[in-house]
């Protein structure tokens, strides 16, 4: 009798370690690259060869902003990672920023799409948060709001009637709304971080995951907001209407692509 239980009781667990084995998600790493491009086509950098919704003709020297609060959905389950480390910092004058293992594994499978937000939201970006540079060095005024930049993107166009170009400054923050025109009183601050939605069918295999966000210029000037040079001015950072209307445009300025290379 006691044999006959024993080996019942042994069958009984391994088929409960088996069972749990078969259930539990596999997982894998991800690899994420980021680049820029201009009508599919890979972004050249510090050539007046481009020409927006407007008609400003300009150029881009730099960009660099912050991405974090990564989700990723699969079978309609969200896999959120939210923590300060998922907070990505790209900068085009480095290239080591350009790619990024993703601190976490995903279970393998079919996913359907991939959000962040755009920046650093308003518990993560806080001052001081970077000690370092060159994530430091994107800090936000605090007569302005404090934090951080979201994103920095400079360049150079021509002005309408003009033959020599401007330098002009793409900074968004932290928005401030004053209390008049000519006051440097700010009566609100706006939060102007927003959500990206990519919805891309990709796969997580059981290695080689490839993931590439990319940047079209283009789409922070023309869409859904036609943004003109000439109107807004050189620089923004205090301009909320000007920030407000890049930011519209900045929903829709990303996509993502899977590649396979070997690592």
């Amino acid at each position: 009798m006691f044999k006959i239980n024993f080996y019942i009781l042994l069958f009984l667990t391994a088929f409960v370690v088996l069972s749990c084995e078969k259930n539990e998600e596999k997982k894998s790493q991800v690899f994420f690259s980021f680049s820029q491009e201009v009508n599919n086509n890979p972004l050249i950098f510090d050539s007046i060869m481009y020409v927006n919704a407007a008609g400003n003709n300009f150029m881009i020297t730099e960009i660099q902003y912050f991405v974090s609060d990564f989700t990723f959905w699969k079978d309609g389950k969200s896999y959120p990672f939210t923590s300060q480390k998922f907070i990505k910092y790209v900068d085009t004058n480095i290239p080591a920023t350009l790619n990024w293992d993703f601190p976490e594994k995903l279970p393998v499978g079919s996913y359907d799409s991939l959000s962040f937000t755009f920046g650093i939201d308003s518990v993560k970006n806080q001052s001081n948060i970077f000690a370092n540079p060159p994530e430091r060095d994107m800090f936000w005024p605090e007569m302005m709001g404090g934090g951080y930049h979201y994103i920095k993107m400079n360049g150079k166009w021509i002005p309408e009637g003009q033959s020599q170009a401007q330098a002009f400054n793409l900074h968004i923050g932290i928005g401030q709304i004053y209390a008049n025109d000519s006051s440097s009183t700010v009566v609100k601050f706006v939060q102007n971080y927003f959500k990206v939605v990519m919805t891309k069918h990709f796969q997580i295999f059981e290695n080689s995951n490839y993931l590439a966000i990319v940047m079209d210029v283009n789409s922070w000037f023309d869409t859904p907001e036609v943004y003109n040079l000439d109107f807004w001015g050189a620089h923004i950072m205090q301009n909320q209407n000007a920030m407000h209307a890049i930011c519209l445009n900045g929903k829709d300025a990303f996509s993502l692509r899977q590649f396979y290379k070997d690592k």
